[in-house]
């Protein structure tokens, strides 16, 4: 039967949860690279992945855009996607100076945090382009927000009560609870949020194998970067 995939970046690696559609039951893995998830198990109909896919030479995409304004007080979670040109850049420092010759500003410091793994993902996708049917961009606080009724989180995800926000609209849709949440977190040694955000990425996937997704694109009939929820 078809899996769904939700995956979302850990440090050093990628938590991933998978479940077969039709079985509720969720399965949990950390892999080191996106390829070993894709090439695990040829029943993979969907994946969702918090990361951006299809990157611009210069400017912001107009889904980051989307996404920000859609958001409201959450949108400054969405980090702007790297230009391509800084995807080589041996450090902070140098990715700087390659934007500022290409635009005249400086990279924040939270858009260089996703560079090694935007820059693994460009190039997965870049080797392998049939893959590109199966991996689609998502992002937590997007598809948070079209869980909850077309509602951003009143709570940053870093805090207790934003926790708890996440769980409660995730159990809608998935068994699980605060200390599921919790004993996943320590089995596989990431942070709650990663298991959260992995389970959000789910959520979108799954939509996605529905063909019941939203997709954040400035022309959905043109194609192009899109963030789906």
């Amino acid at each position: 039967m078809s899996c769904v995939v939700g995956i979302d970046g850990c440090k050093g690696a990628w938590i991933t949860v998978s479940m077969t559609m039709g079985d509720r039951s969720l399965k949990w893995e950390k892999h080191r690279f996106v390829a070993d998830v894709l090439d695990g198990s040829p029943d993979i109909a969907a994946v969702g992945i918090d990361i951006p896919i299809g990157l611009p030479e210069n400017g912001a995409r107009i889904c980051d855009l989307m996404a920000r304004r859609l958001l409201g007080k959450r949108g400054s979670s969405v980090f702007p996607a790297p230009i391509r040109g800084v995807l080589g850049a041996r450090d902070y420092r140098h990715a700087c100076d390659i934007r500022s010759k290409m635009e005249g500003k400086k990279m924040s410091q939270q858009s260089w945090a996703i560079v090694p793994k935007t820059a693994e993902v460009d190039s997965l996708l870049r080797q392998r382009p049939e893959l590109r049917s199966l991996l689609y961009e998502v992002h937590p606080e997007v598809s948070f927000y079209f869980m909850g009724g077309s509602k951003p989180n009143t709570y940053s995800k870093k805090e207790k009560s934003g926790i708890d926000e996440r769980i409660r609209k995730l159990s809608d849709s998935f068994r699980i609870n605060h200390q599921y949440i919790s004993v996943t977190r320590h089995q596989h040694r990431v942070s709650e949020d990663d298991v959260v955000d992995a389970l959000a990425a789910l959520w979108s996937a799954v939509r996605v194998f529905r063909r019941e997704n939203i997709v954040l694109r400035e022309d959905s009939d043109t194609g192009g970067p899109g963030i789906y929820a």
